[in-house]
């Protein structure tokens, strides 16, 4: 292994922290639509074909007539479920190299991203220890009132990092809910050994991604602060590049 992997190995593991904040804004960016709408409940079946994903990292099985979104092109593992009946109500999966060293950073992680979106944007956020596919997992429940409710769980396996999330606006969380569990109960993690160079570029997806959502949600200083460590590991992303000089223009 070349010294440069290493270091920006060191590097990762020093700029966790945006993870739980990103998904959470993809929510609040979500939310923000208006018009939520059911279309009105209907008896709820998980799909009889089970979902593999392409990257190895998991299997599936979602709820019956939901649409799956892939995103072929993030080296992560991920995938959007997205219910047909119910605009802004998703399943989201996500599998990468875990960016931390055990369990405790996870639950640190988790409750610094939460209080800074109860001070950014004065939302409900709770966190607590569970169990989840046989390990040791932290559930949050984040509400933005009349705009979005979610819940999800994240659990380190092996040398991988999995979240599962649950989100949809709030006046029809409940009706979906059970399904949602039901299909979020069905998932598999597959353990699968990354090289540090995958790691690194999953960690760079989620700087860019989470970049993105933070931008949508008016927190430029912020973005740029995101941005800026994923070209601590990737000093050659153009995405990112350009991403930072649009910001820096405006």
């Amino acid at each position: 292994m070349c010294p440069q992997i290493k270091k920006g190995r060191r590097k990762m593991k020093l700029l966790n922290g945006n993870i739980l904040f990103a998904i959470l804004v993809a929510g609040f960016v979500l939310g923000i639509s208006e018009n939520s709408g059911s279309q009105g409940a209907k008896k709820q079946f998980l799909s009889d074909k089970i979902y593999s994903d392409p990257k190895g990292f998991f299997r599936i099985r979602p709820p019956e007539g939901w649409q799956i979104q892939e995103f072929r092109d993030d080296p992560r593992g991920k995938i959007k479920i997205i219910c047909t009946e119910a605009y802004n109500t998703v399943i989201q999966v996500i599998a990468m190299a875990s960016p931390f060293s055990n369990f405790e950073e996870l639950v640190r992680d988790s409750e610094g991203a939460a209080e800074r979106l109860r001070y950014k944007f004065n939302a409900d956020v709770t966190t607590e220890k569970t169990t989840f596919a046989n390990a040791k997992a932290v559930k949050v429940y984040f509400t933005m009132p009349g705009k979005l409710k979610q819940m999800q769980i994240q659990f380190l396996l092996g040398k991988n990092h999995y979240t599962l999330v649950y989100g949809a606006p709030p006046d029809i969380y409940e009706e979906f809910l059970p399904i949602a569990m039901i299909s979020i109960g069905s998932f598999e993690p597959i353990l699968k050994d990354v090289t540090e160079e995958e790691a690194i570029q999953h960690t760079v997806a989620s700087r860019l991604r989470t970049a993105k959502l933070i931008i949508q949600a008016g927190q430029k200083e912020y973005a740029l602060a995101v941005i800026n460590e994923g070209l601590q590991l990737n000093p050659d992303n153009k995405e990112l590049m350009e991403l930072k000089k649009q910001l820096e223009e405006k």
